[in-house]
């Protein structure tokens, strides 16, 4: 159990950082690890991502909207398909998210460690459990 995760449930989390800004990219890196999860990979483009995704080594993965100025909605919908918790990192707003995906929880940068640890916990601890991974569909704001 890390100090950011008080309740032990991100131990060995695979996660897919999908982000293209490289700081950015090191910094949710570093705030995974401190958490106790694992970094499964870090993709910077969606062809990048997209072969990460079908390859399938990850639990989670952390998704920033927009790569390059191309959307990441096929990742989205790969990640899903294949059975994986998603959560977002944007500088846009919830609207910006497709809306087959607006359930998913969405970080909105800048972001504190905090909201990250949270957002992984909505998803995985019911999956850990034995439950959807999915989160409950959220009302609209």
């Amino acid at each position: 159990m890390s100090a950011l995760d008080t309740t032990g449930v991100l131990s060995g989390l695979r996660v897919l950082v999908v982000e293209d800004e490289p700081i950015l990219s090191l910094c949710l890196a570093d705030s995974l690890e401190s958490a106790g999860c694992v970094v499964a990979g870090e993709a910077g483009t969606v062809a990048a991502a997209m072969a990460m995704t079908q390859a399938g080594a990850f639990d989670v993965a952390i998704l920033d909207l927009n790569l390059y100025g191309e959307r990441t909605d096929a990742v989205a919908a790969a990640v899903v398909s294949g059975g994986r918790a998603l959560v977002f990192s944007t500088g846009s707003t919830r609207e910006e998210v497709p809306a087959e995906f607006r359930h998913w929880p969405v970080l909105h940068k800048p972001y504190r460690d905090e909201a990250i640890i949270a957002a992984l916990c909505e998803v995985v601890q019911p999956a850990r459990e034995g439950a959807d991974a999915r989160p409950k569909q959220r009302a609209a704001p």
